[in-house]
């Protein structure tokens, strides 16, 4: 019985994502909207990014997306459309070996016949992933 648990117990741990060190920071974007970044180190040398939008009013939903993410050295642009408009986005990137920083920059935006509403960061915003 012991080794039974005890090798079902190492399959578990082997197949469950092993995450060995994550930060997370946040700050809030012009127009209303909370911006959190996350960094995660997770099995096989690689960072796990994840960037979290929450909006504030839901008449004016995120359905377009600008951002820049930073890396040692790294750099990845994210256009896209958001399909359907939402007031809660998240994406993440996967990122070879493991980084020490990662910094996001951009905007957001709600677009519709009476215009362009704008979901800024002030300032990039950075984590320490180590």
């Amino acid at each position: 019985m012991f080794k039974k648990t005890t090798l079902i117990t190492l399959i578990i741990s082997f197949l469950l994502p092993q995450i060995a060190q994550a930060a997370i920071n946040r700050d809030t974007l012009t127009g209303g909207a909370l911006g959190i970044l996350q960094c995660q180190h997770t099995r096989g040398d690689k960072t796990r990014m994840v960037w979290k939008l929450i909006v504030n009013d839901a008449s004016k939903p995120i359905n377009a997306i600008n951002f820049r993410l930073k890396t040692n050295g790294e750099v990845r642009d994210i256009y896209s459309a958001v399909i359907p408009p939402t007031v809660d986005y998240q994406t993440f990137e996967i990122f070879d070996g493991l980084q020490k920083q990662v910094t996001i920059s951009g905007e957001a935006y709600n677009i519709s016949l009476s215009g362009v509403y704008r979901y800024s960061l002030r300032k990039p915003l950075s984590v320490q992933c180590n």
